[in-house]
């Protein structure tokens, strides 16, 4: 348990960083184009994923402790019995989680930057706590699907 807090610590501390130095060396609003179809822009974001439900902080702090507490009890319970897969997965969400969980404690806000674009579509801006959430939660889907399929073969 000691290698995987050591892990979500560190990912914290990366997440927690890059957005210092967006705070730090830009003002909101602010795009700094880096590719055509990539650039950083310095978002205030008080809702969820894709800026919905803005000024909503205080609601997504409780949901955010709330669902952190449940995925750590749930990982405790059953750490033994994870795939390095699963391990990882939580490890991630619990990251994402924390690290969006720091902004929204100590700022009243989540800084998002990455922002995606083709053909003058816009992907919603995002940052790595975002994409740790992202892709943990991808990672866990995958997990629990291939346990359905071992389960219902085993049948």
């Amino acid at each position: 348990m000691k290698k995987q807090f050591s892990i979500i610590l560190a990912i914290v501390f990366v997440d927690q960083v890059v957005k210092y130095l967006v705070r730090s060396l830009m003002f909101v609003g602010q795009t700094n184009v880096i590719l055509p179809f990539f650039q950083i822009t310095y978002i205030i974001n008080t809702g969820v994923a894709f800026g919905m439900f803005q000024g909503s902080n205080l609601i997504f702090t409780i949901f955010t402790v709330l669902v952190l507490a449940a995925f750590v009890f749930w990982y405790s319970r059953n750490r033994a019995a994870m795939t390095a897969w699963l391990n990882w997965a939580v490890i991630l969400i619990i990251s994402g989680a924390l690290g969006n969980l720091v902004d929204r404690l100590l700022l009243g806000h989540v800084v998002d930057f990455f922002e995606f674009h083709w053909a003058g579509h816009y992907f919603p801006a995002f940052n790595v706590a975002d994409s740790c959430i992202t892709v943990g939660g991808a990672m866990l889907l995958i997990a629990f699907v291939k346990m359905e399929k071992h389960v219902s073969n085993a049948v």
